[in-house]
């Protein structure tokens, strides 16, 4: 091969490589984008489970919070049930104590009755008054 030829082959292989240096600087340059991109998705979503974690935790504390509160409200009910057994007891003894006035009032009112049948034979003349009366009052007794 002559001088000029491998001038030539030398010139065509140089720029060749040169077109291959410039082709796997630019094939770098888009994977370095990549890379920096991919990095930022990774930025993101690590920021993203940090958030998702801190509400998982915000989320635990409610239902802690909302156990505690239906715990409470548990024992309120019960005292409450409590409270209504209480009261249908004292109720209960207020129906009976009703009832027995009642027939204690029905006994008085049936010995009102007998009294007044046994006062009613009596015949009192209301002319004479009952201080002129009271010596004989006292000489029957």
């Amino acid at each position: 091969m002559s001088a000029s030829a491998q001038r030539a082959w030398i010139t065509y292989l140089s720029g060749t490589l040169l077109a291959i240096g410039l082709a796997l600087a630019a094939m770098i340059d888009d994977s370095l984008s990549s890379v920096e991109e991919g990095s930022a998705l990774v930025s993101q979503s690590h920021h993203g489970l940090h958030e998702i974690i801190d509400g998982t935790s915000k989320v635990k504390a409610l239902v802690g919070d909302i156990a505690i509160a239906a715990g409470e409200q548990s024992l309120g009910i019960a005292q409450i049930n409590v409270a209504l057994s209480q009261l249908e007891q004292v109720t209960q003894q207020n129906a009976t104590l009703v009832a027995e006035a009642s027939m204690a009032s029905q006994m008085l009112d049936g010995q009102v009755a007998d009294m007044t049948e046994l006062v009613g034979r009596f015949h009192v003349d209301v002319s004479e008054s009952v201080a002129d009366n009271a010596p004989l009052l006292l000489a029957d007794a």
